[in-house]
């Protein structure tokens, strides 16, 4: 068990770079967070437009396809409007 968290640390580590400040920008752009009264969700820099999930799910994304194939089916989503992917991070293969 600790060889796995040492490994996902070194994958971390190696993965997440300093990113320039326009990226942090567009990440804000495209955040959500809980409305003033709690009761649903809106864009985080627009407070006052509601924020409508269409999602889809991609379990296996992170496991079965190469980076090229999950970028061509995340690029197809947005295409079509999907707002969000649910996928599994670890996965259990027997």
């Amino acid at each position: 068990m600790s060889r796995l968290i040492v490994t996902l640390a070194q994958s971390t580590l190696m993965t997440f770079q300093a990113r320039p400040e326009s990226d942090h920008n567009a990440s804000l752009s495209v955040a959500i967070a809980p409305s003033a009264n709690g009761r649903h969700l809106v864009h985080y820099v627009s407070p006052d437009q509601p924020y409508f999930h269409l999602g889809d799910t991609a379990w296996e994304l992170l496991h079965r396809l190469s980076r090229s194939e999950a970028e061509h089916f995340l690029r197809n989503r947005a295409a079509k409007g999907f707002t969000g992917i649910m996928v599994t991070l670890l996965a259990e293969h027997g």
